[in-house]
């Protein structure tokens, strides 16, 4: 009985640890309880938004990390000239590029990473989505936090 239970454990280890992030289901997530946010988006089931140095970090601590901001001045264009004069992280791509967000491939030091930015515009007030600086992701996980902001609504 003790060998089937430890087998068990050990195939769900390794069936958890080779779930892609597209297989993660997302769930409706309100960020409206954090003062300034009246957002709803989607993320993984558990994830709540975090209020983290004027910002709502949207994270599960792996492959799912988004940071939700106000925005007061729209454009994307604005966004593409800082992303086009990063010497350090230096474009490569533009992976997706349309009017209110952009997937985008850079290089660093001979690594590929991607990222991400999506501008909400609302009537009173306007937000945008990016991914969290720091933790490397691959082209899977950024269209998974690119589709997730584009389904999200101000309240």
């Amino acid at each position: 009985m003790k060998l089937s239970l430890i087998f068990l454990a050990v195939l769900s280890l390794i069936v958890f640890s080779n779930m892609t992030i597209a297989q993660i289901s997302l769930v409706d997530l309100d960020c409206s309880s954090i003062e300034g946010f009246p957002v709803l988006t989607k993320a993984p089931e558990g994830v709540k938004g975090v209020e983290q140095y004027g910002s709502v970090k949207i994270s599960n601590g792996a492959k799912f990390q988004m940071e939700l901001n106000s925005v007061y001045d729209f454009s994307i264009a604005a966004a593409k000239k800082e992303i086009e004069a990063n010497d350090i992280n230096k474009l490569k791509k533009y992976i997706i590029d349309e009017p209110n967000g952009i997937i985008y491939q850079t290089e660093v030091m001979g690594q590929i990473q991607y990222h991400f930015i999506y501008f909400l515009i609302g009537e009173e007030e306007s937000f945008y989505f990016q991914n969290v600086k720091g933790p490397t992701y691959d082209l899977e996980s950024i269209n998974v936090m690119y589709e997730a902001a584009k389904t999200s609504k101000i309240k």
